[in-house]
């Protein structure tokens, strides 16, 4: 009689033992792989066997040989539906759940998956140990930003689907080892969410201490909603805030007027002082377009005066922001503009790197795998 193996979801089916098959298939079935699982590199990349052929049975099983491993096996729609995500080259680690990967394990241990050997597809190491989600609490904001790429409609994230926002990034870094998880809260405002924000600090901080991770936590804010008592509770509980200002004055207020029309200058800067004051230092978001480029070195010398760090990102036109022709990056202007801004940092160098403040869209803090 040909020994098969049955293979099925873990979490359904934890106790099938010899002879207990309910495919119908006329052999002595197990559920476990004639090879040890031990030996199979989760962070490898698999690909399905190509000398691997199956045959329907009765209801969603099929029977599956492969001639090269001499080995049979019996698979329902889970375990097929695992087989079929191996069509091109795939670590096991990137599977969604502990049930999918072990028993894209006992595939590779039956020899239905093969391991590839100086595959191009394969994902590059890399040393980055942390994990980064960026959660949009809400598509409302007060301010009509020129560049803004949100329809801003009335739309809030909820209390579950947030929780479950958390739970997925949490799994994903258990799955491939980072060592911490970092949450960015946007929106829209994030701070008209303000009470969703404590909630899922607290969901997320109670995560990592369960976990053994660490977490990192910032909102990304336009400043003019912060209070003392707001700045302090993320003083309290280590959220770091990031506050955008795009120039002095009229500069920052022809990009981010409120939605009456008036200039919100003057509350983003009452909000990065009282942040200070707080014990808070936000980090400063400054996007540039051709209407502002001439103003960046006066926002950096403001910046750095405050001691405060920064990122300089440049205007990308999108399909709610097509119409303002004036924003276009003219490169004259650009130029002009950050040449004048690296004299003024030259000036005022801090004690710090700045590449990754001045380099739109990098992050050089660890070595890169990808362009």
């Amino acid at each position: 009689m040909t020994k098969n193996i049955l293979l099925r979801a873990p979490a359904l089916f934890p106790n099938a033992e010899r002879g207990q098959c309910d495919c119908n298939c006329d052999c002595a079935c197990v559920s476990a792989p004639s090879r040890p699982v031990a030996n199979v590199s989760s962070s490898a990349l698999w690909r399905r066997a190509d000398d691997l052929y199956g045959l329907p049975l009765a209801g969603e099983y099929r029977i599956f040989c492969s001639p090269s491993s001499g080995e049979t096996a019996v698979l329902d729609s889970f375990a097929g539906e695992i087989l079929n995500r191996f069509a091109l080259p795939l670590p096991i680690c990137d599977l969604p759940d502990a049930a999918s990967a072990e028993v894209a394990r006992r595939l590779a241990a039956l020899g239905f998956l093969k391991a590839e050997e100086n595959c191009l597809c394969a994902p590059p190491k890399t040393s980055a140990s942390t994990l980064s989600a960026w959660l949009h609490l809400t598509d409302r904001c007060n301010l009509r930003c020129g560049y803004c790429y949100l329809p801003h409609l009335r739309e809030d994230m909820s209390s579950g689907a947030g929780r479950a926002a958390v739970d997925a990034v949490f799994r994903s870094a258990a799955i491939h080892e980072f060592k911490r998880v970092k949450i960015k809260y946007a929106g829209g405002e994030p701070l008209l969410r303000y009470s969703l924000i404590l909630e899922l600090h607290d969901y997320a901080a109670a995560r990592t201490e369960k976990e053994g991770l660490s977490l990192d936590e910032v909102v990304l804010s336009n400043g003019t909603l912060l209070t003392e008592k707001t700045a302090r509770a993320f003083k309290a509980l280590g959220v770091r805030l990031m506050i955008s200002l795009d120039g002095l004055g009229n500069y920052h207020d022809i990009h981010r007027p409120y939605s009456s029309g008036r200039g919100s200058f003057e509350d983003a800067a009452k909000a990065v002082e009282l942040a200070l004051a707080s014990g808070l230092a936000p980090t400063i978001s400054v996007t540039v377009s051709s209407r502002t480029a001439e103003a960046l070195p006066q926002t950096i010398e403001w910046i750095l005066e405050r001691g405060l760090p920064f990122s300089v990102n440049f205007y990308r036109e999108n399909a709610l922001s097509a119409s303002r022709s004036d924003m276009r990056l003219e490169e004259g202007k650009i130029v002009n503009g950050m040449l004048a801004a690296f004299k003024v940092i030259e000036n005022n160098l801090p004690r710090r790197s700045l590449l990754g403040s001045i380099v739109d869209r990098a992050n050089l803090s660890y070595p890169h795998a990808h362009p």
